[in-house]
């Protein structure tokens, strides 16, 4: 009976294996990334940012433009440049005013970008220039918030501020706007309603220790003819590193709460998902539309910060 029941499971087994290469087998080979050199792309982001807390929700839309050029293909991947074209945020507080006042320089810098086989910025290249453009937005907006702020105010906001801009050239390319984004939908190789697990580290901008994430990536559906998918990717942050996070911004922003850190944690409760599917054609992301919800619990008073964001990837038009 033992020897049959064995027979049974081999023979099962052996069928799986066959129904699952059959699977694999009848979906089509994904195209890889591979933008044609000299081809010139036309990014198109808008966001929506809620900040809801003690019975008040502020708004902030943020629209960009921007312009991607593949200029060469080397053995590691690409050579790019990427320019922001233009940018609009609409947001009536302080907030939205300095934020305008930190991007505006970066509007018509060209970025010299080293990217890899998925296209994901490594390296910028003319680093100097762009850490210029960072320095003269924290300068103009430093300077702004001095003028209506207390001496000591400005100092504190001029640290963080500094402390977010990247150092090197590799930070810098990991902050090019979309493009790192974009390039999760790339060379994923996912066969359809396969799902990849993953986790990831993103560094505190307040010199904090690192947020860790875990992430899941499924291949949600095929169009064939069109040469197009659709992925979801979900990530999951971390609550014990975002409780440090937020504990790292309320010591850096008002030293004198940074005395009751201890009390702070103890109410304190966070959470963040972001959820974000792409839409690729032809091997490259074409669209994204992303949700993020962070969630801030502490003392009976509840934060949330809900983002929506959508861009598109169309081809430059091309001038005669």
């Amino acid at each position: 009976m033992c020897r049959f029941a064995a027979i049974i499971g081999a023979l099962a087994a052996c069928l799986m294996t066959l129904t699952a290469i059959a699977t694999a087998a009848a979906d089509p080979i994904q195209s890889p990334y591979d933008p044609p050199v000299g081809s010139r792309w036309t990014i198109h982001s808008q966001s929506r940012q809620d900040d809801t807390g003690v019975g008040k929700t502020t708004t902030t839309m943020v629209t960009y433009t921007a312009e991607l050029t593949i200029q060469e293909k080397t053995p590691l991947g690409f050579r790019l440049t990427h320019v922001m074209r233009d940018l609009d945020i609409q947001d009536d507080s302080q907030k939205g005013a300095l934020s305008k006042m930190l991007l505006q320089p970066h509007i018509g810098v060209v970025n010299q970008v080293t990217a890899d086989r998925n296209g994901k910025p490594v390296r910028v290249e003319n680093f100097p220039e762009v850490q210029a453009a960072y320095q003269q937005g924290i300068a103009a907006a430093v300077a702004a918030f001095a003028a209506h702020a207390r001496p000591e105010a400005a100092t504190k906001m001029r640290e963080i501020l500094d402390a977010s801009m990247p150092r090197d050239p590799e930070t810098a390319a990991a902050g090019i706007d979309d493009l790192p984004l974009l390039s999760l939908g790339q060379n994923t190789h996912l066969s359809l309603d396969e799902v990849r697990n993953g986790s990831e580290v993103a560094s505190s901008p307040f010199s904090g220790e690192p947020i860790n994430t875990t992430t899941t990536l499924r291949l949600t559906r095929i169009d064939a003819a069109g040469d197009k998918r659709t992925l979801l990717r979900t990530e999951t942050y971390d609550p014990v590193a975002l409780k440090r996070f937020a504990l790292d911004a309320v010591k850096k922003l008002s030293p004198a709460a940074g005395e009751r850190l201890g009390e702070i944690a103890s109410q304190m409760s966070t959470t963040r998902v972001d959820r974000t599917e792409f839409t690729v054609e032809h091997g490259m992301t074409r669209a994204v539309s992303e949700d993020s919800m962070l969630e801030i619990k502490e003392a009976g008073l509840t934060l949330i910060k809900h983002q929506h964001k959508e861009i598109t990837v169309t081809p430059a038009q091309q001038i005669p």
